[in-house]
């Protein structure tokens, strides 16, 4: 059996009446960069506090790097690293200073300091003010403040909230060195699907406080359904013609190719050099035909029942 980081069993959070976590189960397997995604709302900042033991579960367990996270017993926290958030940050300090001052009260070795800004490529940036830090890096410092402990489990919420381009870029490199390079496991909150579907080996997907998949995402796109894209002179036609063979058809708006397009359910890889034979039969001009695989986003929307007129027009 894979040892796992982090283990829940039937974890709960009440507030009042509201049931912001309900029986979540999740298994973090020991060096794998786990993508928890869920809504806004969905529950995944209040799993955070729990698993941090920052707030109490009203029912269930909460285990980090095999131990139970009680009362009595919060030991492994420090072997935890976090950023939740925005990092709290002296801006009158330099970036360097900042790091001494948790390295002091953490009392951890004075060469923590200079490792963890090497790890977050700051080094050449540790003696200027934080007011003159970018919100990349002063999220970057953020981690290497996380880092000081030398944490075998990093938890992160929404590491890349407000970054540009290139700040998403580099964080997401960053965390994936985190993994690869130094063997931490990290539980990576965050609503940038694409982000996740670069970096994440496992993914948790909740909604309403419950969790709807958990797995790689190979094991989620098993369970989704690929298309194939068909560009055609005549997408009506090529509906019908479709249609009445028994494919599963529809007619999209592609913005790439500024016309309708026709997309066809695929169950099959054989299929796509059948349609193709049906349509040129039929005297169709078949500009191309292309298989695609849903995206997290895709498949997320799916699960998540996220059908509203705003999400849709974008």
């Amino acid at each position: 059996m894979q040892e796992l980081a982090i283990e829940t069993s039937d974890l709960t959070r009440h507030f009042g009446r509201v049931v912001a976590v309900n029986q979540l189960s999740l298994h973090v397997p020991t060096g794998s960069i786990y993508g928890f995604l869920g809504p806004n709302g969905a529950g995944k900042t209040t799993t955070i506090r729990m698993l941090l033991g920052l707030i109490r579960p009203s029912d269930g367990i909460v285990c980090l790097l095999g131990a139970p996270l009680t009362r009595t017993n919060r030991s492994q926290l420090a072997h935890v690293g976090a950023l939740v958030e925005t990092p709290s940050l002296y801006p009158h300090l330099t970036g360097y200073e900042n790091l001494q001052v948790t390295q002091r009260l953490l009392d951890s070795p004075h060469a923590q300091i200079q490792r963890a800004l090497e790890i977050v490529q700051l080094a050449g940036d540790a003696q200027r003010c934080i007011r003159q830090y970018s919100l990349g890096m002063r999220q970057r410092l953020g981690l290497a403040l996380a880092l000081l402990r030398e944490p075998s489990l990093l938890i992160l919420d929404e590491p890349s909230n407000g970054l540009d381009p290139a700040g998403i870029r580099d964080m997401r490199a960053l965390i994936q060195r985190l993994a690869t390079t130094l063997h931490i496991t990290v539980f990576l909150s965050s609503h940038l699907l694409s982000e996740v579907e670069q970096i994440a080996t496992h993914v948790g997907i909740i909604n309403h406080g419950q969790l709807l998949f958990e797995g790689t995402l190979p094991d989620l796109r098993q369970h989704q359904t690929d298309c194939v894209c068909v560009v055609v002179d005549q997408p009506q036609v090529a509906l019908g013609i479709l249609t009445e063979a028994g494919w599963q058809a529809e007619i999209t708006s592609d913005i790439a190719y500024g016309h309708n397009v026709v997309h066809v359910t695929l169950h099959e890889p054989a299929v796509v050099a059948a349609i193709n034979a049906l349509l040129v039969q039929h005297g169709l001009a078949v500009y191309e035909l292309r298989r695609e695989q849903p995206s997290l986003e895709d498949i997320f929307l799916q699960l998540t029942g996220d059908h509203s007129p705003e999400r849709n027009a974008a």
